[in-house]
């Protein structure tokens, strides 16, 4: 998995931004980080919000981001590209590899038509029952990937009632499996 990776366009990028840091951005990502452990330990939290739990989420997203927009230059650039590449990693390590675990394989669905496609997301219809946040692949030419099924609805077409589903292309996931 570590070798697909390295072939990511996210990757590519964070190792960029990374090669083009200077000292300076090394000085200016650290006082961001310091002054943000201090802006989201828990005594601040505490007194933003004791209790609820999604708005002390909230909170600490929203230092994070302030934080992140208070970057400059090369240091902004890299901070951006982990966060992309975070984003990449915890998806497919976090829902990938545990479906993978536990389930072995991915659901190959036929007969999907009507996609669309947007870049790591893509949308069609098919007549088999899905689940949110399944893994499934789909062998059509325009997707031809695993994906995670992110949302799934009822359609009408012509008075045939068909599965509408929404996923999160995986790239590289299909290779090294037998599909």
């Amino acid at each position: 998995m570590a070798e697909a990776f390295i072939h990511e366009e996210e990757w590519r990028q964070f190792e960029g931004a990374q090669a083009a840091l200077t000292a300076s951005d090394i000085d200016q990502l650290r006082r961001v980080n310091t002054s943000l452990r201090h802006e989201v330990r828990s005594e601040a939290v505490d007194q933003f919000e004791p209790g609820n739990l999604i708005r002390r989420l909230e909170f600490r997203h929203d230092k994070l981001e302030g934080a992140l927009d208070s970057l400059t230059g090369d240091a902004a650039n890299y901070a951006r590209s982990f966060d992309v590449l975070n984003d990449l990693l915890q998806t497919t390590l976090e829902t990938s590899l545990d479906y993978f675990v536990e389930f072995d394989r991915p659901s190959v669905l036929s007969a999907v038509d009507q996609i669309d496609l947007d870049g790591d997301h893509a949308e069609f219809s098919v007549n088999e029952v899905v689940h949110v946040g399944g893994l499934v692949y789909v062998p059509d030419a325009a997707i031809d990937e695993v994906g995670i099924v992110e949302s799934t609805s009822l359609t009408m077409d012509h008075g045939e009632t068909r599965i509408r589903v929404g996923i999160k292309v995986l790239r590289g996931a299909r290779e090294g499996l037998d599909l």
